[in-house]
């Protein structure tokens, strides 16, 4: 067996999702026998020899979270005991995570004791996306790969036909990282914006140079000093009206004006 050989077992969470990626990497998925005992418990036994190879365990700890999780800890176990020179558990929906803290007397924090579960079962590294809280990378001791899958998403929706597309958002986490995409989204369209203006002004520059001079008479544009800046007929898009700096209402309102601009480029498909 070669050393560092890559090898891709799954778990009976999903199956389907480890067949795809094995087929994406252009290799089989391991042979092992997942069963269960008449009282539920777990067994599992590799069928090939792993010593000195690369494997990678695929088992997100979706429903039934317990019976998964306990599942992916006694794979891992088994690769340990079979001398695989490093582990690597895949977990695309990481179990717990949103008992991430005490948030009341007398409660456990549940996503550090399955980071702890995982690492003594043997993984050398993990591999996830979409943590509630980005800081449950430090609950693990070993190496944490944490993936994003709004760009996927992203790049997928700007590909659909819908003008009027709307992005909702379940909870306030979501919604800091919609307004900070959407902010990235706005910077970009900003740089854009000025781009063109330069363009546009290139040919004029040196005519608006030459008005300048005492005795000629030029109208000065006040739009090239807004550049970037939220105008009144965005603030309508949304349904507000326009705010001026200090305003209570100015903070919000480029919120609004963020999220539709985002909704603008999906809607572009750009």
């Amino acid at each position: 067996m070669a050393s560092g050989q890559l090898k891709i077992f799954s778990g009976s969470a999903h199956r389907a999702l480890t067949e795809e990626i094995a087929e994406f990497l252009g290799v089989s998925v391991g042979h092992a026998r997942l069963q269960r005992f008449p009282d539920t418990e777990v067994s599992f036994q590799i069928d090939e020899n792993i010593r000195g190879t690369d494997v990678f365990v695929v088992q997100p700890t979706c429903a039934d979270v317990d019976r998964h999780l306990v599942e992916m800890c006694v794979m891992i176990d088994a690769f340990r005991r079979s001398s695989a020179s490093r582990i690597t558990a895949v977990i695309p929906y990481y179990g717990y995570a949103r008992q991430d803290r005490k948030d009341k007397p007398r409660v456990p924090i549940s996503a550090k004791l399955v980071a702890n579960l995982i690492t003594a079962a043997g993984a050398n590294r993990v591999l996830t996306m979409d943590l509630h809280k980005a800081q449950i990378q430090g609950f693990f001791d070993i190496p944490v790969d944490h993936l994003f899958a709004a760009p996927v998403i992203i790049q997928y929706l700007g590909t659909l036909d819908s003008p009027n597309l709307t992005i909702v958002s379940p909870d306030g986490r979501n919604d800091r990282e919609g307004r900070q995409r959407a902010q990235g989204e706005r910077r970009r369209a900003r740089v854009r914006l000025r781009g063109a203006r330069r363009a546009v002004g290139s040919g004029d520059r040196a005519a608006r140079g030459r008005a300048d001079r005492p005795g000629d008479h030029h109208q000065h544009d006040p739009a090239h000093d807004r550049a970037g800046e939220v105008l009144p007929q965005d603030q309508a898009a949304v349904g507000r009206p326009a705010a001026r700096p200090g305003d209570p209402q100015h903070s919000r309102g480029r919120v609004g004006f963020e999220t539709v601009c985002l909704s603008r480029k999906l809607g572009a498909g750009s």
